[in-house]
C-alpha cells in the first residue's frame, strides 16, 4: 500500500506539471495576440 506521502508527492508533480503546461499555453496565447494586434495597425 503506497504511503500517504508518496500520494501527495505524486500529486505534487503532476499539478506542477500542469501548470508548466498551461504557462506554456498562456505563453503562446499571448504572443498570438500579440501578433494578430500588431498586424491590425
Amino acid at each position: 500500500m503506497p504511503s500517504v506521502v508518496g500520494l501527495l508527492e505524486q500529486h505534487e508533480l503532476a499539478a506542477r506539471r500542469r501548470v508548466d503546461e498551461l504557462r506554456e499555453e498562456a505563453d503562446r496565447i499571448q504572443a498570438e495576440l500579440a501578433d494578430l494586434t500588431e498586424s491590425r495597425t
